[in-house]
This record gives structure tokens, sequence and C-alpha cells, in this order.
């Protein structure tokens, strides 16, 4: 689904070149911004896989939906792979490892992540 989107977001900035101004181009690195050090860093990373530190319910889901908008998946899998990739950094286990059981994980990944920086 996460391919999917990136495909059609892909295809539709070809558009922006027509309807681009200096405010949609000022909003948009905010939202990245917002989404990527909230939404990823404040939120998934440190809020809700490591659980650092405690925050209201609202905020909770507020982080939540931010980190959802960076296309890197939801909370669940997120954590869920996240707390897999520190029991087991570096072994077959890891889900970020270079291992042969996850080379086609890595590349499709790769792929999004490349797709993602792009369009930074």
């Amino acid at each position: 689904m996460t391919l999917i989107v990136l495909i059609a977001l892909h295809i539709a900035s070809v558009f922006a070149f027509w309807y681009i101004d200096a405010k949609a181009l000022i909003a948009a690195a905010i939202l990245h911004f917002t989404c990527i050090s909230w939404g990823i860093g404040m939120g998934y990373h440190r809020l809700l896989t490591h659980r650092s530190y405690k925050a209201p319910k609202w905020m909770e889901y507020m982080v939540a939906i931010l980190g959802t908008m960076t296309l890197e998946g939801g909370p669940i899998f997120w954590v869920g792979t996240h707390r897999i990739h520190h029991q087991s950094s570096d072994e077959s286990e890891d889900p970020h490892s270079r291992s042969e059981e996850h080379t086609s994980e890595l590349q499709s990944h790769s792929f999004i992540s490349y797709a993602v920086f792009c369009l930074k």
C-alpha cells in the first residue's frame, strides 16, 4: 500500500510545476519537519517504542498520526520492528540485518527509503 501511495505522489508531483508557490513550499517544509521529528523521533521512537516519557493520550494519538504521515508504517508495525531490532541487533533475527532471509525485504525497504528521500 505504501508503494502505491508513493507512486501516486510521484505522478501527482509533476503537476507541482504549475501550481507551486512560496506558501505551499513553506507548508511542505514545516509538515516534513513536524512529521519526521515529532512523529517518528518523539512519537514512534521515544514515546511508543522506548516509553522514555509519559504523555497525555491525545498527544500519543497526535504523534502517532504524524508518524503515520511519513509513510514508514503504522505505529504497531514500526514499534514492533524497532523493538525486535534492539533485541537482536546485527544478528539474523534483526529485521534491519543484511542477512539472506531479509534481502528482499531490505531491497523493497531501500526502494521506499530512496523514494521518500527523493521527496525531501
